[in-house]
């Protein structure tokens, strides 16, 4: 099958990726917001102190032990003798797994484990190699032998999640791609080298296959049209084929094996089969009653199969034609896989089973057995001591079937409600996590929910465009509220409990008669989607946040809009009131929580998380003195909301927490995340009030693959946060700027050698982020916070010796040109100006940046200039014309930095939004990405050799990665944010600078022989 990897049709997974690129993940809000007047009486006095009550994490050194993990996906061989299933760990300490097996008699052929999930696999075209995807930057392209089960090679990365992978007709080349960076990688098998990156702006790669030339065809939905299909030929970089048809969003979809015709299903509820060189589909598959999440056809489109979690279908791919049902009434499959001969094909159902199938009879031939697999499995005792199994695990224990999109406590404490990626809705008692009612609510993401303040009801919204409204202790459903044109992001009972508010995408905030399922009044005022919505305690004021950064505050009596609160510098994500009707709480995704007075709606103080890394939701808690945000690294801050500050972190989850809840006795907090888990920590008894000592849990463990290597380092203690440094042309001098923007610094000189201080000069009132050696070496250039010159400065003791003016903004980067004619400077005031070496006089001012310019270098022949800005570019000059060469584009933030390699072919720059990218200098082409860091890219260097790359990041580690392909090397860490890191000029030292007020000298001679 020529896309025969899985990603073409595990669609569920997609959309997590999907949802995640576009950053619309949600979580619940009122149902939070308990009062303390109302709150049931406990021993727990606020602020209290709170442990995590999961089991404690297994130590990565260690090789995992398999449990019982749920059949993920499964695809045939090309010759349809033989399958691979996926067994998918709820957890990336566990093992993922690949069971191959006979189709004849449905017998075990061989397997293949390693240490987290598998996400993609690909059997090669004469079945003997199975190509298994990585599910990290930090993984290569495993070749298992299908024999034997025994790794024949690894491909060097850079290798981000993969979606879909694909085999060449002679198997010479192997195709990856990978939506978590929008891009598709292709190594040459038989030289066992990577070949290129290449990009495109696509939602999603669905699938991937090599035409009858060897043309890598690929398809996917374009990042602003969803419901259309581009198919693009890799190489070329272009769009060959926009196929148009389909009316809603396209989740699977998958070639024949010659590439010349491709299936597709989505949420409009149709297949729509196609003649790739043809813009309009040449036939159409109408019978589902619900979007359709997972496709597959056989190789010559003769049988095509599609199902979603509900429905199971098998169709005649010529006449158009359903010729079964395979899954009865609300029987469906997740994902599903068509043999290549048509004669087969695999379900795996919602409890994770592998079904086989036999298509000509129309009929299950046989069930895949996992106790057949030569594998050991956990022993799970019973719970109960009459042997009765509870209906659900409790949730310590057992994940979600789907990624957690919100969660909520009731207020009298009996219930939680869990809104799930699949649509479902899970009401569970709180105590035991017992299900009392697992709806089947939307056939869209549920994507809030939120109790009543009467605990009588429980609403939600959902990605289809509605919100809903049950009974909790019957679940019956009482109202469907069907108005707004996009996701329904956020939902919010009023403190009566007789008015819904209800968040869009379409820009809109609806307020609805529960009773009546009645709109209200449709509040418009916001520029971009509207994600969430908080009814204040005293019932006058509705506050909704969005997409446009701002929160606005809207008087109920009247429907008009009262304030704007606006300082954000992201999207805001969530909204919640205290429990005194005093403070208004807006997370958003630029790492704060801002915490605004409702008596004038002013801003009052900022709680601040990591830096560079989101926060997604946030709660008061029920006496209103302590305040919880759920981040994207999955950590819940509790921060004092009379001040912001932090008082502790908890740590549990291994993705994204979409959402955090106070028990209404304050007892516990409660946490859904990305990775379908859900985590409790619970108050430690005996905790006194305002110990000032909160304890903050163990982080996870690094995974093996993520293990720090152990280097010789050198520490410097400079006494100040580091901004920037270099080394002399020698490697004996390094010269470093301290301080910050708003911190004290001071320009030093330190002797590498002998590990000392040369001299400091005074201190000044704000940092240098800008320092430079002359080409001689006998002075250096330095810029500061403080005001908008440049100074000139000796090396022999550190005199000041000229003052330069030009620019109207602070110098944030200084480079001078190694052939000694010319120095440059890029400024705030988004210019760079060239200067005269010899007479210190201006000589041209480089125009084209839109936003600050941070760092500016010559290239090895002093020919051309490269800078980095804060609008998301570098662009390449010309130093004698002025003229701009060339604009660098792809990243999603700020550039911090842009460098050249040692003999100026390559071109690395660092970004904000967390990773650094790859370019050929002569040619402009994007080459891979640095993916691994966790938040902001401060810094990047390449290796004199030309071998290594080192970045440097605001999540407290540098990594050190191969040049040729952008595979990580290995990672180090310091205690805070690492601001600058590079190479010696013979590249035997890594000099790395952080806000902790330290260097560390790496010893890497021994690097790049590993």
């Amino acid at each position: 099958m020529s896309s025969s990897s899985v990603g073409s049709s595990s669609s569920w997974r997609f959309r997590v990726i999907s949802v995640l690129t576009m950053m619309v993940v949600v979580s619940a809000m009122t149902a939070r917001r308990v009062g303390a007047d109302d709150a049931p009486a406990g021993p727990n006095i606020e602020p209290i102190d709170f442990a995590s009550n999961m089991p404690a994490q297994a130590d990565p050194s260690v090789t995992p032990t398999t449990t019982a993990s749920p059949w993920g996906f499964a695809i045939f061989s090309p010759d349809s003798k033989f399958i691979a299933t996926v067994a998918q760990p709820e957890s990336d300490a566990l093992k993922g797994e690949v069971t191959i097996w006979n189709v004849a008699d449905a017998k075990v052929r061989c397997q293949f484990s390693q240490p987290g999930r598998i996400v993609a696999v690909a059997f090669s075209p004469d079945g003997k190699q199975l190509a298994i995807g990585p599910n990290g930057p930090q993984f290569g392209v495993v070749l298992v032998d299908t024999m034997t089960g025994g790794i024949r090679q690894t491909l060097p990365g850079p290798a981000a999640r993969a979606n879909c992978l694909a085999w060449s007709a002679d198997g010479k080349k192997l195709a990856l791609g990978s939506t978590a960076d929008k891009s598709i990688r292709v190594w040459d098998v038989a030289g066992k080298r990577y070949v290129k990156a290449y990009e495109f702006d696509l939602t999603m790669v669905l699938a991937m296959a090599f035409d009858k030339e060897g043309t890598l065809l690929a398809v996917g939905s374009p990042a602003r049209e969803r419901v259309l299909l581009n198919v693009l030929d890799v190489a070329a970089g272009k769009v060959v084929q926009t196929l148009n048809g389909h009316t809603e969003m396209i989740d699977s979809a998958e070639f024949s094996s010659d590439a010349t015709r491709l299936v597709s299903a989505g949420w409009d509820a149709t297949v729509r089969v196609w003649d790739v060189s043809k813009p309009e589909s040449i036939g159409e598959l109408k019978g589902h009653k619900r979007g359709i999440t997972t496709v597959s056809q056989s190789a010559d489109g003769k049988r095509v199969v599609s199902a979603n979690i509900r429905e199971f279908k098998l169709w005649d791919g010529e006449k158009k034609e359903q010729l079964a049902d395979l899954g009865g009434e609300n029987n469906g499959a997740k994902l599903v896989a068509m043999s290549p001969d048509g004669a087969w094909l695999v379900s795996i159902m919602r409890d994770g089973a592998a079904n086989l199938w036999d298509v000509e009879k129309k009929e299950l031939k046989t069930a895949l057995d996992k106790n057949a697999m030569p594998v050991e499995t956990a022993e799970v005792s019973d719970p109960d001591e009459d042997g009765e199994k509870p209906a659900t695990p409790p949730m310590s224990d057992a994940p979600e079937l789907d990624v957690i999109h919100a969660l909520a406590y009731s207020r009298d404490g009996k219930w939680l409600a869990i809104a799930r990626e699949d649509g479902r809705i899970s009401i569970r008692h709180a105590v035991d996590g017992k299900v009392q009612h697992e709806l089947m609510a939307f056939g869209d993401v549920a994507s809030s929910v939120a109790f009543s303040p009467d605990s009588q009801l429980l609403a939600a919204g959902s990605f289809d465009k509605v919100a809903k409204v049950w009974k909790v202790d019957s679940g019956e459903q009482i109202a469907e509220l069907v108005g707004h044109s996009n996701w329904v992001f956020g939902v919010a009972f009023s403190i009566d409990g007789k008015t819904l508010a209800s968040a869009s995408y379409d820009k809109t905030v609806k307020l609805w008669d529960i009773a009546e399922s009645k709109l209200i009044e449709t509040l418009s005022g916001h520029t971009a989607g509207v994600r969430a919505v908080a009814f204040t305690r005293d019932g006058k004021y509705l506050v909704s946040g969005g997409s446009d950064r701002t929160a606005i505050v809207w008087d109920l009596q009247t429907h008009k809009e009262v304030a704007t609160l606006k300082g954000h510098a992201g999207s805001i994500r969530e909204i919640a009131c205290s429990p005194d009707g005093g403070t208004v709480a807006t997370a958003s995704e630029d790492s704060t929580v801002k915490l605004w007075k409702t008596a004038d709606w002013t801003e009052r103080a900022v709680a601040k998380g990591t830096e560079g890394v989101m926060f997604w939701c946030v709660t008061f808690s029920p006496q209103g003195r302590t305040l919880a945000a759920g981040a994207f690294d999955g950590s819940v801050k509790l921060f004092d909301p009379s001040d912001g500050k932090e008082r502790s972190t908890l740590r549990g989850p291994t993705d994204a927490v979409t959402a955090v809840a106070f028990a209404p006795d304050a007892h516990e907090i409660v946490a859904g995340s990305i990775d379908k888990s859900i985590r409790r920590w619970q108050a430690q008894k005996g905790t006194p009030a305002n110990t000032g000592a909160p304890v903050e849990t163990k982080a996870p463990d690094l995974k093996p693959a993520e293990a720090v290597t152990a280097l010789n380092a050198v520490t410097l203690n400079v006494d100040q946060p580091i901004s920037t440094m270099t080394f002399d042309k020698s490697g004996k001098l390094l010269a470093v700027g301290a301080g910050a923007y708003r911190v004290a610094g001071s320009l030093q000189l330190w002797d590498v050698v002998k590990h000392e201080k040369k001299w400091q000069t005074a201190e000044t009132k704000f940092g240098l982020p800008a320092v430079a050696f002359s080409s001689n070496g006998q002075q250096l250039a330095v810029g500061n916070f403080a005001d908008n010159f440049l100074r000139l400065f000796k090396t022999t003791d550190g005199e000041r010796v000229k003052e330069l003016r030009g620019h109207r903004s602070k110098i944030h980067g200084v480079a001078y040109s190694p052939n000694g004619k010319y120095f440059a400077t890029a400024s705030l005031d988004r210019d760079v100006k060239l200067w005269d070496a010899t007479t210190n006089r201006e000589v041209k001012t480089f125009v084209g940046h839109k936003d600050f310019v941070f760092t500016v270098e010559f290239s090895p022949d002093s020919k051309q200039l490269l800078t980095a800005s804060a609008d998301r570019t570098a662009r390449l000059w010309d130093v004698e014309s002025g003229k701009e060469i060339r604009e660098l584009i792809g990243h999603g933030a700020a550039l911090q930095q842009a460098t050249f390699s040692r003999t100026g072919s390559l071109i690395a720059t660092a970004s904000g939004d967390g990773t650094c990218r790859v370019y050929d200098t002569a040619s402009g082409d994007y080459l891979f990405t640095l993916r691994g860091h966790r938040s902001r890219v401060e810094s990047v260097s390449f290796s004199p050799d030309q071998k290594l790359i080192a970045t440097g990041s605001s999540d407290r580690t540098i990594r050190m990665w191969d040049a040729t392909c952008g595979a990580e090397v290995l990672k180090l860490t310091q205690e805070n944010t690492v601001r600058v890191v590079v190479f010696s000029p013979d590249g035997k030292l890594l000099a790395s600078g952080s806000d902790d007020k330290t260097i560390k000298l790496w010893d890497v001679s021994a690097v790049g022989s590993r």
